[in-house]
């Protein structure tokens, strides 16, 4: 294929070409009806050939291969044919000095059948000048649109990218702490199977799908029940049963060894940073907060928290929330408003499953009308659990004996 740089070449020799025939045409006397339409056809080709060479500049500055404009160039091609016809016209009427000139213009006469054939040719090449120049034009077009297109995608991209870089870093303002670390390091601990019984009863299925029913579920059983395992296992299967869903699943694991899961400022921070990775729609909230806080260099407390995390559950169809150990909060700091907290839940959208010891009164004078579980270890599971230390010890032949009880 020809280099745009020689076609361009070519192209220009023949407008040169064409404006000389043409001066020369112009010139002629009492020129005939068949000699105007050679002139008029010859100007119309070249105006084609002007608007192709333009084409070749825009489509090499910006890099696009002219298929079409460059077939015209190939040896023998629509290019050299319309030089032959020029060079033919030129030698017909072109002047070797004034006296021979108008002789010649006096004397020539094109013969009709010439005339037609000359008019003919032309006409041929200018349908493929045009089919050439709107060939290119369109697919030029349409690859400046692919271009605009990839551009705008790369902007969006960028944009996208900027934002989130953003979010995160607004998120982590709000909190630093990771929601997941919690959950994952408890989820290490669960043996593969057990704690399903719970989701199988009439209490726990009823308050996950029912809207009449309570939106409080309360679990309660004695220290080592295995109350923290069945809160992790509650939180997997609600992720995984409304997956792809606009139902938000969030929680909050209680740990008496540290202070930061206690504290009701912090709860729900966490809570609502929850929300905002599950749901981009959120982030307007947290970025309210954000904003008013920022030019202050003040932190938002547990009113501004709690408004804002029930404001952001409206953006959800349902919100399950999943608070464990709820009795390791201190009862001489952060219990009282953490369950401050948990009472004006109570009334929302919001459907809670907490977990705690039975005994503590605040806890049981708060959930006592609300329908409950006792979390105790089941046969079953007990059974797993024994199967798996035996198999871990390497004593595999005792679970041969133990079938047998």
């Amino acid at each position: 294929m020809a280099d745009p740089l020689s076609v361009s070449a070519s192209i220009i020799a023949l407008l040169q070409l064409s404006g000389t025939v043409i001066g020369y045409f112009k010139d002629v006397k009492d020129a005939s009806k068949d000699c105007a339409n050679i002139l008029l056809e010859i100007s119309s080709a070249s105006s084609l050939l002007h608007s192709l060479n333009n084409l070749i500049t825009r489509s090499d500055a910006q890099g696009f291969q002219f298929a079409m404009v460059a077939s015209l160039a190939v040896p023998y091609g629509p290019l050299d044919q319309f030089k032959s016809v020029l060079e033919r016209l030129s030698e017909k009427i072109c002047p070797v000095d004034r006296f021979k000139r108008a002789v010649r213009v006096i004397a020539w006469s094109l013969k009709k059948d010439e005339v037609k054939e000359l008019l003919s040719t032309i006409e041929r090449l200018k349908s493929l000048f045009s089919l050439a120049l709107q060939s290119d034009n369109f697919n030029l077009s349409h690859g400046m649109e692919a271009d605009v297109v990839e551009i705008k995608r790369e902007v969006l991209l960028q944009a996208s990218q900027s934002r989130r870089a953003e979010d995160l870093d607004t998120l982590k303002w709000l909190t630093a702490t990771k929601p997941t670390e919690a959950h994952l390091r408890i989820r290490e601990r669960r043996l593969p199977g057990t704690g399903q019984w719970l989701l199988e009863t009439p209490e726990f299925t009823a308050w996950r799908d029912e809207e009449q029913v309570s939106n409080i579920l309360w679990c309660h059983g004695i220290p080592g029940a295995g109350k923290t395992i069945i809160s992790s296992i509650v939180i997997d299967h609600l992720n995984d049963k409304f997956a792809g869903q606009n139902i938000g699943a969030v929680y909050a694991y209680c740990d008496f060894n540290n202070p930061q899961s206690q504290s009701a400022v912090s709860m729900l921070a966490n809570l609502l940073k929850q929300l905002a990775l599950s749901n981009s729609s959120v982030m307007a909230y947290v970025t309210k907060l954000y904003e008013r806080h920022t030019v202050l260099d003040t932190y938002p407390d547990v009113s501004e928290l709690e408004t804002a995390f029930l404001d952001a559950c409206q953006d959800f169809q349902r919100i399950f929330l999943v608070v464990d150990a709820l009795d390791e909060c201190d009862i001489d700091i952060q219990r009282e408003l953490v369950l401050k907290v948990l009472r004006s839940l109570k009334t929302s959208c919001v459907r809670m499953f907490v977990t705690s010891r039975p005994h503590p009164d605040d806890i049981r004078e708060l959930f006592q009308d609300s329908p409950q579980i006792t979390i105790e270890a089941s046969s079953e599971d007990i059974e797993k659990y024994i199967r798996a230390t035996i198999e871990d010890s390497g004593f595999s032949f005792l679970d041969c004996r133990f079938k047998q009880f």
